[in-house]
């Protein structure tokens, strides 16, 4: 495998559209650097399925999936192979026009990134190259994930997102956050990288015990995330965060309530989130769908159970009125990430609702014309 350049340049922080970024420098490369395309994509797809087949997405608890992973890398490997004697590792310019080589970067030993610092994450295989004009580089995305306490991949692409979003008040709000431990957005910044925040659920059992875990970790005790019971609505929402102490300008916004998420975002006005994750339906298709708000949206008379809640075009649509930009999402489809226009920078390109539909369970789940088009759904 041949090096594209004097230097592969690994930028942590642009882990952009769930992707961990490779830029293959052309620094002592004349003219025919554009004409590589061919040589680097040979190199891209090569890495990519190495890393599929030994750091395949697995549980976050599974020692010997992570171990098998940094042993390959470590080791004779086709990415330990690509990369040059020295990396650079850090977060792009606030200034979507400073050149890579103004920014703010470290220098890494390959080893060191092969072994340690991408064996954390998790990849699909999936990948895409692209030539920088103004970089006069290859810049060479792979899809990968990486989760400590959500579902799927959100931690990892929340963790990526805010890094290139740069310093914030380190705040977050979670709406509909259960005990705030099992399966959410929030924990990880709440437990491991000291961000204050607010978690809101409706079940009383969930936010004790969430209250409780947080009292008592060692790494919360002292100033622990505020809980709140409640069941948020479109006419409460700014009430509720409010009187919990939280307004103005926050990191960090989930919203998953199973039904009313679209609804409740579009009133919610008290905070400004630099990034949202918000809950979506891809069942309902590509079309813009909203089911109308209801109080119990799982249970609307004479309606299927798929009734319900907010498709990806609709959410998108919605989030664009209010000044956001959708730009990743589980590799499911169904959670989004929408970053303010106002924050976002060339590296993070808005994606088209239509590409959350690539993976097969995404496609599979779309309902079929005949069960939607009778039904009373909203289409903003």
């Amino acid at each position: 495998m041949s090096r594209i350049g004097a230097s592969l340049r690994v930028t942590g922080s642009v882990l952009l559209l769930v992707a961990a970024s490779f830029a293959a420098s052309a620094t002592g490369v004349d003219d025919d650097v554009p004409d590589r395309g061919e040589q680097v994509e040979l190199m891209a797809s090569e890495v990519s399925l190495e890393l599929q087949r030994v750091c395949p997405p697995a549980s976050p608890a599974d020692q010997a999936a992570f171990d098998q992973c940094r042993h390959s890398l470590f080791g004779d490997s086709a990415l330990r192979r690509s990369l040059a004697p020295q990396l650079l590792w850090g977060r792009r310019h606030q200034d979507p026009a400073a050149a890579l080589k103004d920014t703010n970067l470290t220098q890494f030993a390959p080893d060191v990134i092969a072994g340690l610092y991408l064996s954390l994450f998790m990849f699909s295989g999936e990948h895409t190259v692209e030539y920088v004009e103004r970089e006069r580089m290859y810049l060479i995305r792979l899809r990968a994930g990486f989760r400590i306490f959500s579902q799927f991949e959100e931690d990892g692409i929340t963790l990526a997102l805010l890094a290139s979003l740069g310093d914030g008040p380190r705040l977050f709000v979670d709406i509909g956050a259960g005990d705030g431990v099992f399966a959410s957005n929030c924990a990880n910044l709440a437990i491991n990288l000291g961000f204050h925040g607010l978690f809101i659920d409706g079940n009383a059992v969930l936010v004790e015990r969430g209250r409780a875990v947080y009292a008592d970790h060692p790494d919360t005790s002292l100033y622990p995330p505020v809980f709140v019971n409640a069941k948020v609505t479109p006419a409460t929402v700014n009430d509720v965060i409010a009187s919990a102490g939280f307004t103005g300008e926050i990191d960090f916004l989930s919203i998953d309530i199973d039904g009313n998420d679209y609804w409740v975002w579009e009133a919610l006005t008290v905070i400004e989130p630099r990034l949202v994750l918000i809950e979506t339906h891809p069942e309902l298709g590509y079309r813009s769908r909203v089911a109308p708000y209801a109080e119990d949206p799982a249970r609307v008379d004479g309606m299927p159970a798929h009734f319900l809640g907010a498709s990806p075009s609709a959410m998108t649509a919605m989030a664009a009125r209010r000044g956001y930009r959708l730009v990743a999402a589980n590799r499911f489809g169904f959670n989004l990430f929408y970053v303010r226009e106002d924050l976002a920078t060339p590296m993070m390109p808005g994606i088209p609702p239509d590409d959350l539909f690539r993976h097969p369970r995404a496609k599979a789940r779309v309902l079929p014309d005949s069960a939607l088009a009778n039904l009373p759904f909203i289409e903003p």
